[in-house]
């Protein structure tokens, strides 16, 4: 019989990623990532789901999983300006 440990240890093992719950404007979804090991190299994937709003019968899917997209280069550098609060570059990097 196995014990608490390896059952743990076996879903551990079993995992491949996460999600979290969102309220978004059309209702709420899922973001979070899915790992997989390709050749031995595990990679992480941002991915997002949402309820198929576009069922027509019921062999269609409940869910789609959709690769996220990056956010636009302008909001990653409000962010960062945001976060260091510094709008010039270190003379070290002109």
């Amino acid at each position: 019989m196995l014990n608490d440990n390896q059952k743990k240890s076996d879903w551990a093992d079993r995992e491949m990623g996460a999600f979290w719950t969102q309220d978004g404007k059309n209702g709420k979804f899922l973001t979070g990532y899915v790992e997989l090991d390709e050749l031995g190299i595990k990679r992480k994937t941002r991915v997002v789901m949402f309820p198929n709003r576009h069922k027509i019968n019921e062999k269609a899917p409940d869910y789609k999983l959709y690769i996220s997209k990056d956010k636009p280069v302008a909001d990653m550098d409000e962010q960062k300006k945001a976060s260091t609060g510094n709008d010039e570059l270190p003379e070290s990097l002109v």
